[in-house]
């Protein structure tokens, strides 16, 4: 029910239903943050789901204090954990750690680098300044070409990059919210999306 009402919520203040204020301060102040605290949290067979991928080999884990580098000669990412000894390259970065939902205030290295360097920025509501990042808009389907890929400061959009969940809800009505069975999913929906885009950029 939480789930539902939130989703309605977040697009009623999207249209402008909401004045600016009401929709920085009390939709995305404490009314969607308080509906993830009640009705959020993967079901107990998904988790066993991940369990099962990594033990038949198709997810792998690095090891804790993880860190990730560019490296500028290949172009590739460098992940590395200090404490496993592991060490891993690839030509896609894919980010799912959760931030606290607050861009603006985030301690998050790779979310404070993008809005340093003016590579993002943040939504405004009606002049009003939020705190999610700012992403182009997309019809997350299966036929959709491109989804929601982030605004720099200028306004224009970088197709290398998709941003999904959490730091982007203000901008993806229900892509924070976890699939519901035999329900549609935004977040499900949008993570197809992005994935067709980060295949195309492999070839």
């Amino acid at each position: 029910m939480m789930q539902a009402l939130r989703g309605q919520v977040v697009r009623l203040a999207l249209r402008g239903a909401l004045t600016g204020k009401s929709a920085v301060h009390d939709v995305f102040g404490w009314f969607d943050g308080d509906g993830l605290f009640l009705a959020s949290g993967p079901p107990a067979g998904r988790t066993r789901e991940v369990l099962a991928l990594i033990e038949s080999g198709v997810l792998d884990l690095l090891g804790p204090e993880l860190t990730i580098e560019r490296d500028e000669a290949s172009g590739r990412f460098v992940a590395s954990s200090p404490i496993s000894g592991r060490r891993e390259s690839a030509s896609v970065l894919v980010e799912t750690r959760m931030s606290k939902g607050r861009v603006g205030s985030t301690s998050d290295p790779l979310l404070q680098s993008l809005l340093g360097r003016g590579a993002a920025r943040l939504h405004a509501f009606s002049g009003v300044q939020g705190d999610g990042l700012d992403t182009s808009p997309a019809d997350v389907d299966e036929a959709s070409p491109s989804g929601h890929n982030l605004v720099a400061a200028d306004g224009t959009a970088d197709p290398s990059i998709v941003v999904l969940g959490i730091p982007a809800s203000t901008t993806q009505p229900g892509s924070a919210i976890g699939a519901t069975p035999g329900k549609p999913s935004p977040l499900l929906a949008g993570a197809d999306v992005a994935a067709k885009q980060v295949l195309l950029r492999q070839h």
